[in-house]
């Protein structure tokens, strides 16, 4: 089954694009593409001040995500790279590289029969920092999002909404340039 049009709607928004509508999920994950890395809203209020929202409105369209104020934590959408993790996969380069994880605990945080994941992106400085969907999720138009953190090496992992709720967490680049020019007059 294909990502929701829902999704793929977003992913535009956000400014990315997608290879092909009707791919099978794993597929249509890797032909996603974010030019640039997405910031959400909240962190955008609270981490710029007047004079930088200011400075980055005046800088182009085209190098507007390549002068990220100091205090953001972009983050980056990274399917292009085709990071597969796979720790419980008999034969997988994953298999025992990550110490002793804990098959139980996986199944009961994860939905779906095989834990066999991609990544989606890191969040640059933000806490969890790698975020994956589960390739074999029982919901592939709209798979679940899991988060962990490079510093615990996959000792925890979050749930962090289902993928087109995780899309909308972030702000298209009309509502970014609002959001500034909000900041810059209060």
């Amino acid at each position: 089954m294909a990502l929701s049009e829902r999704i793929l709607k977003r992913v535009v928004q956000l400014g990315g694009a997608h290879v092909v509508a009707d791919l099978e999920m794993e597929a249509a994950i890797r032909g996603l593409n974010f030019p640039a890395p997405l910031l959400g809203g909240d962190e955008v209020d609270d981490a710029i001040s007047q004079e930088d929202a200011t400075l980055w409105l005046t800088v182009e369209p085209e190098q507007f995500f390549k002068s990220i104020p100091r205090g953001f934590k972009p983050f980056f959408f990274r399917t292009f790279e085709n990071h597969y993790f796979k720790p419980f996969t008999e034969g997988s380069s994953d298999q025992g590289a990550w110490g002793d994880l804990n098959e139980e605990y996986f199944r009961q945080q994860v939905t779906g029969p095989t834990l066999e994941f991609i990544e989606i992106g890191c969040w640059e400085g933000g806490y969890p920092d790698l975020f994956y969907v589960c390739l074999s999720d029982p919901d592939p138009s709209n798979p679940q999002v899991y988060a962990t953190d490079s510093d615990c090496s996959w000792e925890t992992i979050k749930q962090e909404g289902q993928l087109l709720a995780f899309l909308d967490r972030f702000q298209t680049p009309s509502q970014l340039r609002a959001t500034l020019q909000r900041i810059t007059v209060n």
